[in-house]
């Protein structure tokens, strides 16, 4: 092949194309053109020796964007995650009968979400819940309102045998919303008094909820917001942060990560892209290893966010201190829309450590964190105290209440 005046043969017995189409291997060849010359032609060369113009050009390998951090390719479950099967006689049990069903499965339960016939199956949560009963109301409200209007053979009114004394708006209208609400309103009361409590030296005068962790993997993000703007937290993006660049964090600048046995620190790990694990990690006496917690799928792991290398301060309270922040960092990021390498952030953790006897510190590592995580500038209004007497609850009476009782 040539680029100019020494083109190939164009006659037609070289050019005809042969009666039966064969599969060609291209080989790739680079031609450099002079300063003086220019590609007016592509040709392939045949086995036998006869060249075919090509009409189009396409790339022979397309330019893949590069992202700050290297993620998980997939989201399959790992063989040690523990298996919980659903409460016998509950909904969910109900759905995964009528799953297995559906599937004809016959392995054992906790091997049929990965399974082939999983994942080939176009069946839709609606077509399950149709053979369970009344999936989104308790029986006792469906009893009610069947029993509610009765008429007489002339059609007259008559009175219902059901009297319902007192409306409850905190039942809910199904299991997923009543998990939903728990675990919005105890993260919303988690994140509030840590933020509170930032602003009060006192110890004595800190606000508590009394548990270790807080489950957040049925959050409705958008009412923890509604939530903490009723009790007079502001949190929003305000532009775009400068520590979104590279892998380093801002956390670690300056610092040299110290592996020596028995050191802990507080790392990154990614998921499949956008979603994030936050985690301490202590080093092993006598390991190099850089393996994590044996619930994580593969080694992959972004870089370390924090270390505490204060002597002033209690290290291994400091770290999982910073574990919440991490965590709660993250946790806005997924509230506010914030994005990592172009994708949705997500919280790739079930629960966030309750420590709430947050300082000003922590609030600014909060900060950095957050721009560190999604590019972006945040901006928190924090409440001096809580008056919970003028606490507007109609959001989450609203949120809960049955379309009965509305």
């Amino acid at each position: 092949m040539s680029l100019n005046s020494d083109k190939p043969s164009t006659s037609s017995a070289i050019t005809t194309p042969p009666s039966k189409k064969k599969k060609l291997n291209i080989n790739q060849t680079v031609l450099v053109s002079g300063e003086s010359s220019t590609i007016e032609q592509l040709y392939v060369k045949r086995e036998d020796g006869t060249f075919e113009a090509l009409e189009r050009c396409s790339p022979i390998q397309e330019e893949v964007a590069s992202t700050r951090f290297q993620w998980e390719t997939n989201a399959e479950v790992g063989e040690d995650e523990k298996w919980t099967p659903p409460t016998p006689r509950s909904q969910v049990a109900l759905v995964f009968d009528a799953l297995k069903t559906y599937l004809k499965w016959a392995g054992a339960d906790k091997n049929m979400k990965s399974s082939p016939e999983m994942k080939n199956s176009s069946v839709t949560l609606q077509d399950i819940l149709k053979s369970t009963k009344a999936p989104h109301k308790f029986m006792a409200f469906t009893n009610y309102e069947q029993q509610h209007v009765r008429t007489n053979d002339d059609g007259q009114s008559l009175p219902s045998p059901w009297v319902l004394v007192t409306p409850r708006p905190w039942v809910t209208m199904g299991q997923k919303q009543s998990t939903e609400f728990q675990d919005s309103v105890r993260v919303a009361i988690s994140i509030l008094f840590s933020l509170v409590n930032s602003q009060q030296s006192d110890p004595e005068k800190h606000y508590n909820l009394i548990a270790d962790q807080v489950f957040v993997r049925n959050t409705n993000w958008r009412l923890v917001k509604i939530l903490l703007e009723h009790f007079g937290v502001g949190i929003e993006f305000t532009g775009d942060s400068e520590l979104g660049v590279g892998t380093e964090s801002p956390l670690m600048k300056g610092i040299v990560l110290d592996r020596s046995a028995g050191k802990s620190w507080i790392y990154m790990k990614m998921g499949t892209i956008g979603r994030i694990h936050i985690g301490i990690r202590t080093q092993k006496k006598n390991s190099s290893a850089k393996t994590i917690a044996g619930y994580h799928n593969t080694d992959l792991d972004g870089p370390a966010i924090f270390q505490c290398q204060d002597d002033r301060l209690d290290k291994k309270n400091e770290t999982e201190m910073m574990e919440a922040v991490g965590q709660v960092a993250v946790c806005f990021c997924e509230m506010l829309g914030g994005e990592i390498d172009g994708a949705p952030i997500r919280c790739d953790f079930q629960k966030i450590e309750n420590k709430s006897g947050w300082k000003e510190r922590h609030i600014e590592m909060l900060i950095k964190l957050v721009g560190f995580f999604s590019s972006r500038l945040i901006k928190i209004d924090i409440p001096d105290n809580i008056d919970f007497n003028v606490f507007d609850w109609l959001p989450v009476r609203d949120y809960l209440r049955p379309p009965f009782f509305k």
